[in-house]
């Protein structure tokens, strides 16, 4: 895939989080780029490994003797987190029964798989910042301010989506997500307690 059409998907991908429709027309929906959509989760594990072995020390920290090896810690979370995807989006798949909404489900797994990457690469900076005034005490009413402001822009975004994706209402797309993000943290919970981490 041209480098030209990565950065398009990904820009493509954050206009439509942003509410831009016209972001659909930056990404390349055709069967082949719904199978590149694919290298976006790959970018993600990559960003997301730099997070977790930022987010390592504080575990060690926190749980002492007990705590995970690093590598075990990064590519535990790494799996729990694809399978909680996985899950959400076969989630998604079973919701679509509408004939509209099952032919427009690839086009919004497509734009889900580009929207990934784009928020853990927004994310990254703040995990280390976070981290940092962790290690510097400092810990509290910034990490909880910016703990909640990632909660409150991931929903709306989430939402976006699938609003845009699919065309749906705002109310059915709101309980899409609703239902798609149990299954997904169910999942991906319950994964990282099996593996301790």
């Amino acid at each position: 895939m041209a480098q030209s059409q990565l950065v398009e998907n990904l820009l493509g991908a954050l206009d439509v989080m942003l509410s831009r429709s016209t972001g659909m027309k930056r990404m390349d929906l055709t069967p082949k780029g719904f199978w590149n959509s694919f290298y976006g989760l790959l970018i993600t594990a990559l960003v997301d490994m730099i997070a977790l072995s930022l987010s390592h020390p504080t575990v060690v920290s926190r749980m002492g003797d007990a705590a995970p090896e690093k590598f075990y810690f990064v590519f535990g979370n790494l799996t729990a987190a694809l399978v909680g995807y996985a899950s959400a989006m076969l989630a998604l798949f079973l919701l679509c029964r509408d004939e509209s909404e099952a032919r427009g489900f690839p086009t919004s797994l497509a734009v889900h798989n580009w929207a990934s990457p784009v928020i853990s690469i927004a994310i990254l900076p703040i995990i280390f910042i976070t981290e940092l005034t962790r290690t510097q005490g400092q810990t509290g009413v910034l990490e909880t301010f910016l703990m909640i402001s990632i909660i409150a822009a991931l929903i709306v975004a989430g939402i976006r989506i699938l609003r845009i994706s699919l065309l749906l209402t705002p109310g059915r797309a709101s309980a899409y997500f609703a239902i798609t993000t149990l299954v997904s943290l169910s999942i991906s919970q319950g994964l990282e307690s099996i593996m301790g981490l």
